[in-house]
């Protein structure tokens, strides 16, 4: 049973044409995907509104199934309050090659963010069937003082898009909480939580909640002048742990 289980999850990473959103960032997996609280430019393959500039390599091991990583490399730079954000997510198997490339764009503001994503996948099996798709992302934040709210509307043109409706809140320096409902209107729907604590702006921890799969996040990430390096997992009611590390600078 678990071998089977394995083989229909990654099968949500090599057919996006499914219209699967999974989290291949360690700070995705963390946060459980609700962006609102990332700082990590990986998490551009998300949203196109996260508002870091920077590059960014993150290493997945989904479910911790063997022989099965997927590799990203990000980069977000600013022209004024216009941010561009490209790069791509490459899953590897011995049966499956799997690409997920983007360009986003996004206006930042004092207390608005308003983003679009363009996703190209392409996915190709071991019988030399090869498959593509585009999709986008669109996203919309609004904030005052400590709180904030977004809305996301994921994997537009798929044939299973997500309507993420989040808030968060600062609840003193460094403390954040976070929750959304995800709406999927041919899947299923979800209520996640997330938190971020920030200790003395050397370490952070991050955890979250999800109730459609339960399943729970947790991550580190260590930042040292420009540079971070973050390391997460996240639990499944039925498969083994995903791990995933982040390792980026900023600017």
């Amino acid at each position: 049973m678990r071998h089977l289980l394995c083989v229909a999850a990654l099968c949500c990473f090599w057919f996006p044409l499914k219209g699967i959103v999974v989290e291949e960032s360690a700070s995705a997996n963390a946060l459980g995907g609700i962006t609102m609280l990332s700082h990590s430019v990986s998490d551009y393959a998300l949203s196109p509104i996260i508002g870091r500039t920077g590059i960014s390599f993150s290493y997945h091991r989904p479910f911790s199934i063997e022989d099965t990583t997927v590799y990203g490399i990000h980069n977000a730079v600013n022209f004024g309050s216009i941010v561009v954000s490209t790069g791509m997510n490459y899953l590897q198997h011995s049966d499956i090659r799997s690409q997920d490339n983007y360009l986003g764009f996004s206006l930042n503001l004092s207390n608005f963010a308003l983003g679009y994503t363009q996703h190209l996948h392409y996915a190709k099996i071991s019988t030399n069937d090869s498959y593509y798709e585009w999709d986008a992302d669109v996203a919309l934040s609004l904030w005052k003082k400590q709180y904030a709210t977004e809305i996301r509307y994921v994997r537009m043109g798929s044939i299973d898009p997500q309507l993420h409706l989040g808030a968060s809140t600062e609840v003193a320096p460094g403390i954040s909480f976070a929750g959304s409902y995800v709406y999927a209107p041919h899947g299923d729907s979800s209520y996640r939580a997330a938190s971020s604590y920030k200790v003395a702006n050397l370490i952070t921890f991050q955890s979250s909640w999800q109730s459609e799969p339960p399943r729970l996040g947790f991550g580190v990430k260590f930042t040292l002048g420009y540079a971070e390096l973050m390391y997460a997992v996240r639990t499944h009611p039925e498969l083994n742990l995903s791990h995933g590390i982040d390792l980026g600078l900023r600017w």
